[in-house]
């Protein structure tokens, strides 16, 4: 067993329990549950400061954990980058028809209607254009 191998069967925590995570029960006894499948160790709960400490021990070995990356930040300001990540994929709008929707909307059609003529998987993906709930970055 490689060391990734031993990592991931030592830290998975689906892994050590046969009914996976759902079992997991809630409250002060699911915190306790889960580190004892995580941790190994005993099942006693940390405390706040001593919890304070090992987040601090641990940003100070991964510096950068939960900051975002500078490269793809800057990559997502590019409004057509994002566009093409956005439209990109298979079962997805394009650009083209997201502007058709809103114009469509503009000029008074329906929902109905726009789904129909711009071919949307349904009314739901119409719905959530015109709402401002997808296609946000699409201008």
């Amino acid at each position: 067993m490689d060391a990734e191998e031993y990592l991931v069967d030592k830290f998975s925590l689906s892994s050590k329990h046969p009914n996976g995570l759902n079992m997991i029960p809630g409250g002060r006894e699911g915190i306790r549950a889960l580190r004892r499948l995580s941790i190994g160790g005993d099942a006693s709960l940390t405390e706040s400061d001593e919890r304070e400490e090992f987040l601090e021990e641990y940003l100070k070995v991964h510096p950068l954990f939960g900051r975002p990356n500078p490269g793809v930040a800057a990559m997502w300001d590019d409004p057509a980058y994002a566009e093409a990540v956005i439209c990109g994929r298979e079962n997805r709008l394009s650009a083209d028809q997201v502007r058709q929707i809103r114009y469509m909307a503009a000029m008074g059609n329906s929902i109905q209607q726009i789904k129909n003529l711009i071919g949307a998987l349904d009314d739901g993906q119409v719905s959530r254009v015109l709402a401002g709930r997808t296609y946000s970055r699409i201008s």
